[in-house]
């Protein structure tokens, strides 16, 4: 008998126990909610964040290689342009055709430039030094003048057409 009498004792002691334990009030529930939506909805903005960064970074891969190929392409395409279509001996005006050139290689020169900069914009940040926002600036001035400098080549190159194509077809 002074088993079972041990096991209602103890089992006495726990219903107390449990009974005693402070419910929550209502201000507390409502405050765990409130966290736990708080939570959900940062966990989504941390989630969409992290998406944003990894589209931005494609982003930026991608325009630096698309701006290599329109300035490789365009510096390609100009030549053998002038190489198979109009007869330099009798070019009007080679000025605007050396400009278009000049452009196009400058473009891909401040490119690379702007692959090193970022490098070291970059390595910067990651050591927590002061410079890397300044560097980061000079990479996106770096990467819109390539952009301005292949919109410069396209316009003189147009222009050389424009005054050397009617006169001097091959």
């Amino acid at each position: 008998m002074s088993i079972v009498r041990r096991f209602l004792f103890k089992l006495g002691s726990y219903l107390i126990a449990v009974s005693k334990t402070p419910q929550p009030t209502q201000e507390e529930k409502e405050f765990a909610v409130l966290q736990k939506e708080y939570e959900d909805q940062l966990a989504v903005y941390v989630e969409s964040r992290k998406l944003a960064e990894e589209h931005r970074k494609y982003s930026e891969q991608e325009y630096d290689k698309l701006i290599i190929y329109l300035a490789g392409g365009g510096l390609v395409l100009t030549i053998g342009f002038v190489k198979d279509i109009i007869n330099m001996t009798a070019a009007v005006n080679t000025t605007l055709l050396l400009l278009c050139w000049v452009s196009f290689i400058l473009c891909l020169l401040t490119n690379l430039i702007s692959h090193r900069l970022a490098v070291a914009a970059r390595d910067a940040f990651l050591s927590d030094k002061p410079t890397w926002r300044r560097k980061d600036r000079y990479t996106r001035w770096a990467n819109q003048l390539c952009l301005a400098l292949i919109v410069l080549g396209v316009i003189f190159f147009v222009a050389f057409v424009v005054q050397n194509l009617p006169a001097h077809v091959k």
